[in-house]
């Protein structure tokens, strides 16, 4: 039952995005469910520091995004997510993932955040794929 609540809870992308593309989505999803999404984002860099020869290098790394969405046709249907890092390299967001409550299975969860989560998901397959009636293909910016 667990492994059920937490592919509900889960959006996965075909891709990694960068930070920047990751907020186009979630505008995307603002415009077409409709919905108001407040979000904070976050991103780790570096500047190393050669002492031979003085140069300077600049690495970026971990990137982060917690989105709160709160559908504009009923104010009452609302719920937060964060990103889900690329395994393979952090400075790129695989997912999305709403939080979870700890002992809740998904009957317990308000029907109406159940309810958004799947629109959610719908809209970012059709951001990735196109609208269900037409053939597959990635929209807009490639992803890694």
């Amino acid at each position: 039952m667990a492994e059920d609540l937490m592919q509900r809870l889960t959006i996965e992308f075909p891709g990694g995005l960068t930070l920047e593309q990751t907020k186009d989505l979630l505008g995307y999803v603002a415009k077409s469910m409709p919905a108001n999404i407040s979000y904070r984002d976050s991103r780790h860099g570096a500047f190393f520091h050669d002492p031979e020869t003085g140069a300077l290098r600049e690495e970026q790394g971990t990137v982060k995004i917690c989105a709160d969405i709160r559908a504009t046709n009923n104010p009452g249907t609302f719920d937060t997510c964060e990103s889900i890092n690329s395994e393979r390299d952090s400075r790129f967001i695989s997912g999305l993932r709403f939080f979870t409550i700890p002992g809740y299975e998904i009957q317990d969860y308000r029907p109406e955040a159940v309810k958004l989560w799947d629109n959610v998901r719908e809209i970012v397959d059709d951001y990735f794929y196109g609208p269900r009636q037409t053939q597959p293909k990635l929209r807009k910016q490639k992803v890694r």
